[in-house]
């Protein structure tokens, strides 16, 4: 039995995880099987509004967007405090969204690779750690 490795985790990708009927749900589904988890503190804000969006949408039902907001409440997941990744993030806020560079900076502290929907954080400079990207559909 192989052991828990940690991931980064952006909301991104735990959406799609969570919610989409997308080809790469499969894949993220598969690829994140048995890891633990750890994001900046502002991952369930952004997971809960991508959820309130959706709901919003009419693309979830208010059954399927409880459900999946009690999902995401119990995802394996360590949260790290703003002042953790501020210096980080700070640093990388000619590149990058303070957003996208908070989840950088968690990933790279923890030497884990930050699994993201977000090509264009793949793209960008002076990253330190890996970025798992979903293999393009279509």
């Amino acid at each position: 039995m192989r052991s828990a490795v940690t991931l980064t985790l952006d909301s991104s990708a735990a959406f799609d995880l969570l919610v989409a009927d997308t080809p790469q749900r499969n894949w993220l589904r598969q690829f994140v099987a048995g890891h633990d988890f750890v994001a900046p503190v502002l991952f369930r804000f952004e997971l809960t509004n991508l959820i309130r969006r959706a709901f919003a949408q009419k693309q979830l039902s208010d059954i399927d967007a409880n459900a999946t907001l009690r999902a995401a409440l119990s995802m394996p997941l360590t949260e790290y405090s703003f002042e953790f990744a501020l210096p980080r993030a700070w640093e990388l806020r000619g590149s990058f969204t303070f957003t996208d560079a908070s989840y950088i900076a968690v990933a790279e502290a923890t030497g884990t690779a930050l699994v993201t929907l977000d090509r264009r954080i793949a793209r960008g400079p002076t990253v330190h750690c890996d970025i798992v990207l979903p293999p393009r559909t279509g």
